[in-house]
């Protein structure tokens, strides 16, 4: 994963994932465990927004005066922080990680920062 496209890939994605409702191809959330479907995607960065889109869609999951947009935002800091902390070509958002070796892995970065908040903000939904 290019370092230069995470911030306007996961703006891009955001933008697109608030607008349209579900459809027929939108993975669905089951007692808490996500299909088959919301892990197609290649890219982690689509993959944990996807995620977090079928959970903010589902009824119940946050309480009425929290918008979904923010945990949207704090999903998308969170692995932008991550990523930066293995290349560091970016000012960290909010934090500044040391000792990471730029050989890391990237895309478990991601992964990592984005489970970590999706866990946080959704227990219920940690399976």
């Amino acid at each position: 994963m290019k370092r230069a496209l995470l911030l306007p890939i996961s703006l891009g994605v955001l933008v697109a994932a608030c607008g349209d409702p579900p459809t027929s191809d939108t993975p669905a959330v089951n007692e808490g465990h996500l299909s088959a479907a919301a892990t197609l995607s290649v890219d982690p960065v689509v993959q944990w927004n996807r995620t977090l889109l079928q959970i903010v869609r589902t009824a119940g999951a946050q309480p009425p005066t929290v918008h979904p947009t923010r945990s949207f935002a704090i999903l998308h800091a969170a692995i932008y922080d991550a990523v930066n902390g293995i290349d560091r070509t970016h000012q960290p958002y909010l934090i500044r990680v040391s000792g990471v070796l730029p050989s890391a892995s990237q895309d478990a970065a991601a992964a990592a920062a984005a489970h970590e908040v999706l866990v946080t903000l959704y227990p219920l939904f940690s399976a």
